[in-house]
């Protein structure tokens, strides 16, 4: 979605009643151009819940990508029977996917969004630096476990889950090119990773193929349509395994409406995979 200075000056004032029969449009007919009239007049708001958030060092375009996807969502899922306006409803949406844009930027390795993992993002560093500071008063200097334990005890997590995650957040990445043990008799971390038998070589080629596949598969989601990348995205690769039908009373839509969108999204990823040279077969995930 393209934003712009003189997108945010023209962005059209929804009043209320205007505001409820476009949602009602996309909600009971699956009209996208009512959906899309809702997300452009929020354009304002959106960028500026990205400007309000702290960034964690994430590039103000991606946060500014984010905060508009998380609007989208909000958009798609607004249920105008509730009484309320859509600009109450956003910002729960927006800062979702802001949160979520920032902890994958900052951390090496991808966490996850968990309860838990947001709780030692947006926290823990906060609690670390009160402990640090508590003990530097009493002329004492804590070691990187009593930290993390710290943390743990005021969370209400356990040590070993907060350690991992801190270090994930840290972006320190140790150096596998360490001994194992003091005497160095047992070789390096690195010695534990490299495959013993004879098909390393076909096991690097695989793995770069996966990658390969990974990324391909990404580009090509930018070529679905909101509706068909949710579908997509919702019923295939989300953790709570919806269902079309489940999809379809969220809209407000028939089955078959959905099962349609399915398809088309489906396909469009097929034909793109195809012209990367990539077999399509591997997509029975898809099926």
């Amino acid at each position: 979605m393209a934003y712009d200075g003189l997108a945010v000056k023209q962005a059209e004032r929804l009043d209320r009643e205007t505001e409820q029969m476009l949602a009602h449009r996309w909600r009971k007919e699956a009209d996208t151009q009512a959906l899309q009239r809702i997300v452009t007049a929020y354009i304002p708001l959106a960028l500026s819940q990205a400007a309000k958030t702290q960034r964690f060092g994430t590039p103000i375009h991606d946060f500014r990508q984010a905060a508009l996807v998380g609007m989208t969502k909000a958009a798609t899922k607004f249920d105008p029977d509730r009484n309320i306006r859509f600009f109450t409803y956003a910002p729960w949406w927006i800062r979702d996917e802001l949160q979520k844009c920032a902890m994958r930027y900052r951390s090496l390795i991808p966490i996850g969004s968990s309860e838990n993992n947001r709780a030692l993002f947006f926290r823990g560093r906060a609690i670390q630096l009160n402990a640090e500071r508590a003990a530097a008063e009493q002329g004492e200097q804590l070691t990187e476990q009593q930290l993390h334990q710290a943390i743990a005890l005021e969370l209400e997590m356990d040590p070993d889950f907060v350690a991992e995650t801190m270090m994930h957040l840290s972006g320190v990445v140790e150096s596998l090119n360490v001994p194992i043990s003091n005497d160095n008799e047992d070789g390096e971390w690195i010695d534990l990773l490299v495959h013993p038998g004879p098909d390393a070589a076909k096991l690097y080629e695989k793995q770069c193929f996966v990658a390969h596949v990974r990324k391909s598969l990404i580009e090509a989601f930018q070529f679905l349509t909101e509706r068909e990348r949710y579908v997509m995205m919702e019923f295939k690769l989300s953790d709570d395994e919806r269902t079309l039908k489940d999809i379809a009373g969220e809209w407000g839509v028939t089955y078959q409406t959905v099962q349609q969108q399915y398809y088309k999204a489906r396909d469009k990823l097929k034909r793109k995979l195809r012209h990367q040279g990539i077999d399509v077969r591997i997509l029975r995930h898809f099926a």
